[in-house]
């Protein structure tokens, strides 16, 4: 077993919003920049039972340089990321270019050994092996975090709480409409999730559907998912007027095709 001394940081626990995954990205980037180091980030990924959603995103972060980088939204319940890293590189980094003056007032960092091995050593080299190459960080749009980071929240809410759908009163207002929206978006992901084989996604689809576990149906569409889980009603009164019921009714028309 091999020696190993490298410096590595773990955070967990960041909730979603709106363009904070660029905060979190600039501050990792930097400080494995700044200092070297191998930054592994491990985020939870979905609601917390109440108001807050984990969007996930886990990553490799090595001197500066992303090596590997989860999804953002996702309607999974585990996703892992894994790279290879080489701990050479880390030392070397830290290395002021100068021995003389700098060196004798570069930082002290603290090394911690452990009996382990990462990767093969001896005669089972793999001469093949090489560390991961870097890759440019990717990031939604705004207008695709609005959509799919509170679809995201709606399903997992909606299968821990173990309902039977959504039901929203539509006013004709921008409030109802946004919330009519973002259900639809949620039936989209769980499609794409179907798309995809996700098991735990089916099951959860199927108890929610009131179908069997054996049962062999699957919406063909979005549309279809969204006729099974949304329910709306007019709520209207002597107020509204005649363009506001015209809204509901081809927001009812829509949401039936």
């Amino acid at each position: 077993m091999s020696q190993i001394y490298t410096n590595t940081l773990i955070s967990s626990g960041s909730h979603h919003q709106l363009r904070k995954l660029n905060t979190r990205m600039d501050l990792i980037l930097e400080a494995t920049r700044k200092n070297g180091g191998v930054y592994l980030y491990a985020n939870q990924q979905g609601c917390d039972g109440d108001r807050l959603y984990y969007d996930g995103c886990a990553m490799i972060v090595i001197n500066g340089n992303i090596v590997a980088q989860g999804s953002q939204f996702s309607l999974n319940d585990v996703e892992v990321v894994t790279a290879t890293v080489d701990l050479a590189e880390v030392r070397s980094y830290r290395y002021p270019p100068s021995r003389r003056q700098q060196a004798s007032k570069a930082p002290v960092y603290q090394r911690i050994p452990l009996d382990v091995e990462l990767g093969n050593t001896g005669d089972e080299l793999d001469p093949v092996i090489q560390p991961s190459p870097f890759i440019e960080p990717r990031y939604h749009v705004p207008e695709e975090e609005i959509a799919r980071g509170p679809a995201c929240f709606l399903w997992d809410y909606l299968r821990r709480s173990r309902q039977a759908g959504w039901f929203v009163p539509l006013s004709g207002g921008i409030d109802s409409a946004s919330t009519a929206t973002i259900v639809f978006s949620m039936c989209r992901e769980v499609c794409k999730a179907l798309e995809q084989g996700n098991k735990q996604v089916l099951e959860d689809m199927l108890r929610i559907c009131d179908e069997d576990k054996d049962s062999s149906w699957r919406p063909k569409t979005p549309q279809e998912l969204c006729g099974r889980l949304f329910c709306t009603c007019y709520m209207g009164t002597e107020n509204s007027s005649k363009e506001t019921r015209q809204y509901v009714f081809r927001s009812l028309i829509s949401s039936s095709y």
